[in-house]
């Protein structure tokens, strides 16, 4: 069907020709009586359709609603497509007094009022091109499928509610109705009413928007209009026919509330706009397919974004410079959530009413420069690139089986990235709540662990409660004491110079034992202590530029080393350490215990205490001489011998 549209201006509206139907080729019989209240509807039929059942007996008949004066359908009308297909419902009512909408006082028109669309087969609704047009105000679609083809010939006096319901599909290719009598001035104006979409019972509907249903917008363009899915039974999908680009407008009080699944498909973009402001009052509920959902609005959503079932990758973005604030948690395991620059996302709930309503969660993260992401509950995500500012001020539980919050912050897995602008603030939580990295065993047998590099500023990362470190979790430390670990906690650190690097297993899948924990030091950088939790294995690898000193301000407080399972050979260096790894407070002996190289045949440790430091040492990592080294020595020291002797 020919795409069609109506164009809005502040005060200029404009019909344009709909795609109608053709039905001068149809030999139509008049409608018969009926027969305990059903009309048996057995060749192509016109009538007034008064109320009653309308049962179709065959495949592709047509019926033509034929009045000259107002008739609504309303619930006393059943249309019954009997599981036949190929069915036509065509109004073709021209109702005198339409005519120049602008300056009349009264009105009449047909319209849908309650009609019943029923039966297990397929129907289209219709019109001609002398039939004015179609009043929307309710229709029921109970296990039919429907094609729903009035193009923007469509006119209302109120919000209309669609129910589609019992396992129903409905391809939606009508405008949402844009004109709107108003008793008061006695004329019709512009609509900005909803199109609601509602179901019941247990089983699956299906919502396609078709092109036909497309509003052309004045300084926007072609958008779907005040579109309204109101029940969670509804998997809204868009039609090819739309094209890769789709706007989901609002310019009505009650906002673009979307309970149904969106279901959208690579390449395609569907971008959520709004023409008042605090007025989107978006809930946003992910079905399948990876496409992008652009939030290009100001304002509270009255929910927040879900999905249900969903394994494939989509992403959410949040347009430059929006401001946008959920009443409801942010919980997408398969979403790329993006903030563009200077954009601001606040999730609200900070306490737990059920068992997940503080676990906001995403699978990657982007954030733009200047932007800002705000979590009143707990939060995670698989990794990202952040030069944004986030906020974590609240706790979550990471599964509905856990029966209280386990978790503020939570590096989920996957490759963090906080780059120069990047900065994390997690209030402190005393519920005994904590930060954690994760490792993750799945199904196939793949090891997910957690990297996280550190570009950002000093103190740039500051969680309030402890980190607790899974293993396999990997440290690129590029920039100088950018963390701040546990600011609220009894230590009470205020730098990464008196932080405590916790070594736990929050999770512990099998398979893992032999993941170490590994940092990887590029610039100058000062840590309070590492605490041996668990049994874990500690590596540090120095760049060029790398130094570490540990516990030099934490001495009268902890140990720089510490814990339970502070055991022989629990931290290896990996590669050349040279007066790069400082440590206070801890015995040569104990050092020597400790500390070992990871490649034995190439280096070998050698502590040498700080000069002018009674309680510091250098825990080096030198270069082993190659056999051609040892017999230069040997023979150095063999002809040292001769001469000695030779002396004497």
């Amino acid at each position: 069907m020919k795409k069609t549209t109506l164009i809005l201006s502040s005060s200029l509206f404009a019909l344009c020709a709909m795609a109608t139907v053709d039905i001068s080729g149809l030999e139509l019989s008049k409608l018969p009586a009926a027969v305990n209240g059903a009309y048996s509807i057995t060749t192509d039929t016109y009538g007034e359709t008064p109320a009653g059942r309308y049962v179709f007996e065959a495949d592709d008949l047509t019926y033509v609603h034929r009045r000259n004066g107002a008739r609504h359908l309303g619930s006393d009308v059943i249309i019954d497509t009997n599981g036949k297909t190929g069915i036509q419902f065509v109004s073709d009512a021209n109702v005198p007094h339409f005519g120049e909408i602008y300056n009349k006082v009264g009105y009449n028109y047909f319209g849908f009022n309650g009609v019943q669309f029923v039966g297990g087969g397929e129907i289209s609704i219709e019109a001609t091109d002398q039939a004015t047009p179609v009043w929307l105000g309710a229709m029921t679609f109970d296990n039919v499928t429907a094609n729903m083809n009035l193009g923007d010939y469509v006119l209302k006096t109120g919000t209309n509610q669609i129910t589609i319901k019992n396992g129903s599909t409905l391809n939606w290719n009508a405008t949402s109705p844009t004109l709107m009598w108003s008793q008061s001035t006695g004329k019709y104006s512009e609509s900005t009413s909803q199109t609601q979409f509602i179901s019941s019972g247990s089983l699956r509907n299906t919502l396609n928007m078709m092109n036909g249903a497309l509003t052309y917008i004045e300084g926007v363009g072609d958008v779907l209009l005040n579109i309204c899915t109101g029940s969670d039974l509804i998997d809204l999908k868009f039609d090819e026919s739309l094209g890769d680009d789709i706007i989901m407008y609002n310019n009505n009080n009650d906002g673009l509330y979307s309970n149904g699944r969106v279901h959208s498909e690579a390449g395609r973009k569907i971008t959520y706009m709004s023409a008042l402001e605090n007025k989107a009052a978006l809930r946003l509920l992910i079905g399948t397919g990876d496409g992008t959902y652009v939030f290009d609005f100001d304002g509270e959503m009255a929910g927040g974004v879900g999905q249900v079932g969903n394994a494939d990758k989509f992403t959410v973005e949040i347009a430059s410079g929006r401001n946008i604030t959920m009443r409801s948690r942010y919980a997408t395991n398969s979403s790329h959530l993006i903030l563009h620059e200077n954009a601001v996302l606040t999730s609200l709930p900070t306490t737990n009413t059920s068992a997940t309503t503080g676990n906001n969660h995403a699978a990657n993260l982007t954030m733009k420069n200047g932007s800002q992401l705000i979590m009143n509950a707990g939060f995670r995500f698989r990794g990202g690139e952040i030069n944004g500012d986030i906020f974590v001020n609240g706790t979550g539980r990471n599964s509905a089986a856990k029966n209280a919050d386990d978790f503020t912050f939570g590096f989920y897995g996957g490759n963090f990235v906080f780059g120069e602008n990047a900065t994390l603030t997690q209030a402190y939580q005393s519920n005994g709540v904590d930060n954690w990295t994760y490792i993750t065993k799945y199904g196939d047998g793949t090891i997910d662990t957690t990297k996280i590099t550190t570009n950002s500023a000093k103190g740039s990362i500051n969680l309030g409660n402890k980190l607790t470190i899974a293993r396999g979790t990997v440290f690129v430390m590029n920039s100088t004491d950018a963390y701040i670990l546990g600011s609220g906690e009894a230590w009470q650190a205020t730098s990464q110079a008196t932080s405590i690097f916790n070594f736990t297993d929050y999770f512990n899948p099998a398979g893992t034992e032999d993941f170490h924990t590994r940092f990887e030091i590029n610039a100058a950088n000062n840590i309070g202590a590492f605490s041996f939790d668990v049994a874990r294995v500690l590596e540090i690898a120095f760049g060029e530029d790398g130094s570490l000193v540990l516990g030099e301000e934490t001495g009268e407080f902890f140990n720089s080393l510490r814990g339970n399972y502070l055991v022989e050979n629990c931290i290896l260096i990996d590669g050349l350490a040279f007066e790069q790894l400082k440590v206070y407070d801890v015995s040569e002996e104990d050092l020597e215990k400790y500390f070992s190289v990871i490649d034995s045949e190439l280096y070998k440790l050698d502590i040498k205490a700080v000069d002018g430091e009674a309680n510091a040492f250098w825990v080096n990592a030198v270069a082993v001489p190659e056999p051609a080294e040892w017999a230069l020595i040997f023979g150095a020291i063999a002809l040292g011998f001769i001469a000695y002797r030779r002396r004497k």
